[in-house]
């Protein structure tokens, strides 16, 4: 008999939407919720419980010979990754997978997709758009 949070655990997965390049922001919406359900976010975001402040990508710890806790903050660090990596990986569609197919950590697949898919909101709409029609040629610009 399966335990009650492997249970939990499948539903949530199930649930989450296959990114297929037109639903960004409900995707994003969902692994977000999903990596921090799972400890992960802290890998795009910053927060963990080895951040007092937002460090944004939280870099991976530099390996230290002298300090045995350090190989341990690496390979817990690395298992981490590699878990928001697969969860990152597991939900894009074959067809745009070869925007994240090389990349080393979570941060790295999250910033592709954002930077290739995000859409501004409505407020970034008008922004772009004030910037559009706020700009003037002079007389001897070309267009």
């Amino acid at each position: 008999m399966a335990s009650s949070s492997s249970t939990d655990r499948t539903k949530v997965t199930t649930s989450l939407p296959m990114f297929n390049g037109t639903n960004y922001r409900e995707w994003a919406d969902a692994i977000k919720s999903f990596m921090r359900y799972s400890g992960t976010w802290f890998l795009i975001e910053g927060y963990g419980s080895t951040a007092a402040t937002k460090v944004p990508g939280m870099a991976r710890p530099t390996p230290n010979a002298a300090d045995p806790a350090s190989a341990a903050a690496v390979a817990s660090w690395d298992e981490k990754n590699d878990k928001a990596l697969g969860m990152i990986l597991l939900y894009v569609a074959a067809n745009i997978k070869h925007h994240v197919a090389n990349a080393y950590t979570a941060l790295e697949a999250w910033t592709a997709l954002k930077t290739q898919y995000e859409k501004p909101g409505a407020m970034g709409a008008f922004v772009n758009f004030q910037k559009l029609f706020g700009s003037q040629l002079s007389d001897s610009s070309a267009l």
